[in-house]
């Protein structure tokens, strides 16, 4: 039949809503997917729908150029592409093959449900990116007649899969120039109870719980803020001076960006410049030129300053996250028997 790959999307076969994340699989996976990959679905499903149990171009790995088999790197053709580049009004791309199916499975126009066509799995192609620019490349594909794919089936899915009117992309694109051949798929069905014996069962959605807090409105949210800020003591927004007293609830002042303020007396348990956040601060302006009376419930100690002799230091608590690195096992048991074949 001669080289040829194409453009593969999945959605689940009762809610469309639910469709293949290439993004999602290319972080989970790589650019490349082959045996053992899984394909998974878009937010808020997040979940397998498809894992690839045999493909007999395993063996081509990454060639010299960074070339590499059944990418998920790509989107798939289109028309808008080509018209933004050319000016033509081709309508048998990938995305335009995929769009008509779709819509004569569901029965609805073609411009409704062309939002649900997505990015693809480009079965057989070869593709990668160059070492110099980093820009995405096509070359021609290792494949033979007789190379196949072969999916396990997660959940119960819709599939459609274009044969890419590019033929093998080593002439134009988007057009009937190339020299295309067919594609052809087998659905396989369980003959035995082998996913019974297995234990297998389908992966339930995601368990995230979306964020059960309401949805707060702009005056809301605006209140918050507010509320927060005062709980957090007082604010100097721009040119605004100092309170003339801080009361001792024992909460520092915060300061925004980086205006001069009055110099803070050195404390010996706190370190340079700093007042332990325990202690009662009281601040009072002392004149025109901001000098300022600095007194703690340590000895009661009065420091004088000059407004513009320095810059009052600025400290965050710092905040350590761990990182935890979870890793899914994508071990699938080989006696199952739900599975879909694309061949050559």
């Amino acid at each position: 039949m001669g080289r040829k790959w194409g453009d593969l999307n999945l959605w689940n076969a009762n809610d469309l809503s639910e469709r293949f994340y290439t993004g999602k699989t290319r972080a989970l996976h790589g650019t490349h997917l082959s045996t053992g990959d899984r394909m998974w679905s878009s937010f808020p499903h997040m979940r397998p729908m498809a894992t690839i149990t045999a493909d007999t171009l395993d063996w081509y790995g990454f060639d010299e150029f960074g070339g590499s088999v059944h990418d998920v790197i790509g989107t798939r053709c289109d028309p808008y592409t080509a018209n933004t580049l050319s000016g033509a009004q081709y309508h048998n791309c990938c995305h335009s093959n995929l769009s008509r199916t779709l819509a004569e499975r569901t029965g609805r126009p073609i411009h409704a449900v062309e939002a649900d066509v997505h990015d693809v799995l480009n079965v057989f192609m070869c593709t990668g990116f160059t070492a110099d620019t980093q820009q995405y490349f096509m070359k021609s594909s290792p494949v033979r007649p007789g190379d196949y794919i072969e999916f396990f089936a997660e959940i119960d899915l819709l599939g459609a899969l274009s044969a890419c009117p590019g033929g093998d992309c080593s002439a134009e694109h988007s057009s009937d120039v190339a020299a295309c051949h067919p594609l052809k798929i087998e659905i396989y069905q369980p003959t035995n109870d082998a996913l019974a014996q297995a234990n297998w069962q389908s992966p339930p959605r995601n368990g995230y719980d979306r964020d059960p807090r309401p949805v707060l409105t702009p005056f809301q949210a605006l209140n918050g803020f507010v509320q927060r800020l005062q709980e957090a003591g007082p604010v100097r927004l721009g040119k605004r001076r100092w309170p003339a007293h801080v009361p001792a609830t024992g909460a520092r002042p915060i300061a925004f960006g980086s205006h001069r303020r009055p110099q803070v007396g050195h404390n010996p348990a706190c370190g340079d410049g700093i007042a332990d956040a325990g202690v009662s601060e009281r601040l009072s302006r002392m004149g025109q030129h901001g000098r300022a009376n600095v007194q703690t419930a340590l000895g009661q100690q009065d420091v004088s300053g000059n407004h513009d002799a320095g810059r009052r230091r600025m400290f965050r608590d710092p905040i350590i996250s761990g990182v935890k690195t979870v890793t899914d096992d994508l071990q699938l048991n080989q006696t199952t028997a739900r599975k879909a074949k694309v061949a050559v």
